[in-house]
């Protein structure tokens, strides 16, 4: 009997890599959602929020409070993948790359970050009753890196993407 099967964290260390998502297989072999990203998302949401409350008191009005944190994160994104895709990226910017199942470098931390943004993004946008378009690309890009968090593909477009951000 395969304890990989029966108990698919046999092999992992500790708590922090507790898979959250056991029935999801991954490319690489490790965990699929594990608590620590779960925790990075969670901290990083809450962070956003922290940010938002304190500059919807600077301003007057709410939605530039809201502004500020979106300006924030491109920023913290922009900065994060630069660094993700010229350090650890074997491949040129603009060439084809192999694989779109390759995590790069920080790539698992930089996803989780970015989907505790997008689920801040989401509440806000349906909290404030915001216009449809910011909804939608709300949710989409929440899914797309809920999609890429989980199944570990997509990280060099993921990280391209967040460019698009700023």
């Amino acid at each position: 009997v395969d304890v990989k099967y029966i108990y698919p964290m046999a092999n992992n260390t500790g708590f922090t890599d507790f898979d959250l998502l056991p029935f999801i297989e991954t490319v690489d072999g490790s965990p699929s959602f594990p608590v620590s990203m779960l925790t990075v998302s969670i901290i990083t949401a809450m962070t956003w929020h922290y940010i938002y409350v304190i500059s919807t008191e600077a301003f007057a009005e709410r939605k530039k409070g809201a502004r500020i944190v979106g300006l924030l994160h491109a920023v913290w994104a922009t900065v994060a993948s630069l660094y993700a895709l010229y350090f650890h990226d074997d491949t040129p910017l603009l060439s084809t790359p192999t694989s779109i199942c390759t995590v790069l470098g920080p790539s698992k931390i930089i996803f989780a970050a970015t989907l505790g943004y997008f689920s801040w993004d989401v509440f806000i946008c349906f909290k404030e009753n915001w216009t449809i378009d910011f909804k939608i690309h709300g949710v989409f890009c929440f899914a797309v890196y809920c999609i890429g968090s989980i199944t570990h593909s997509m990280h060099r477009w993921g990280l391209i993407m967040l460019f698009y951000e700023f």
